[in-house]
């Protein structure tokens, strides 16, 4: 918004939402039903459009798919050229057959090494990443049919200030370590990012013309041992997992 971009925040019912930016002066409605018409949607014309599949079972799975060819419809219809997909490294980190040599960049697309094992996150019921993987695809086979500009920002594990008063996906994960519930941490590293970074991220491949295909957006990568001992040098009071 400081940038003077027009943006639009999901919520399930508005009526529920407080919130009023500017004491309610930006605030405008848009009725997006992800499972619904794409015909039916109200989208402004030549706005950004920001769509991100999420989901945790099988259920959400069918809504992230759903919703991604809405939203990449809808933004066809409206004459958007550019689309902006917020995906995940969901999508790209759950695969058991990679070799630990393979380089994962912004050149890595079309390989299939670059990607989650669909059959895997079956196996070990991991629907959140099946869902943003199969997500993105249908964001990348959809936009090529429609004509989109498509762009493509894949975070980690995204922290920082949060606009909702209820956890996201992302501190819940951390939650689990903070109150104990995950016994131990795995013998492996984790990408994180702040948030605000994340946001930019998407205007600067918005901005720049010459911006294509798939960018990581990750801030730091630590140990998981590094990362639970500093959650007890901030938090000792909570009984963190430490093994």
């Amino acid at each position: 918004m400081r940038e003077g971009f027009q943006f639009g925040a999901c919520v399930g019912r508005a009526q529920k939402v407080p919130q009023r930016w500017d004491g309610g002066e930006r605030e405008q409605q848009w009725r997006f039903d992800v499972g619904g018409d794409d015909d039916e949607l109200g989208v402004p014309k030549n706005r950004l459009e920001l769509a991100g599949g999420a989901g945790t079972g099988k259920e959400k799975v069918r809504v992230a798919v759903e919703g991604t060819k809405n939203a990449v419809n809808a933004a066809a219809n409206a004459d958007v050229r550019r689309l902006v997909f917020t995906s995940s490294i969901g999508a790209v980190h759950m695969n058991p057959n990679r070799s630990l040599d393979t380089v994962l960049n912004e050149e890595c697309w079309s390989d299939l090494d670059c990607w989650s094992d669909l059959d895997y996150c079956k196996k070990t019921n991991n629907w959140y990443c099946y869902g943003k993987m199969v997500a993105e695809i249908v964001a990348v086979d959809m936009s090529k049919k429609r004509g989109l500009d498509l762009v493509v920002v894949v975070p980690p594990l995204t922290v920082g200030p949060m606009l909702q008063p209820n956890l996201n996906g992302s501190v819940s994960r951390v939650l689990t370590y903070m109150r104990g519930t995950k016994k131990a941490y795995r013998n492996a590293v984790m990408g994180l990012v702040d948030v605000r970074d994340v946001a930019q991220s998407h205007l600067l491949v918005y901005e720049n013309p010459a911006a294509s295909g798939r960018y990581f957006c990750i801030g730091t990568v630590v140990h998981r041992k590094e990362f639970v001992g500093m959650l007890s040098e901030m938090f000792p009071e909570y009984p963190i997992t430490t093994k």
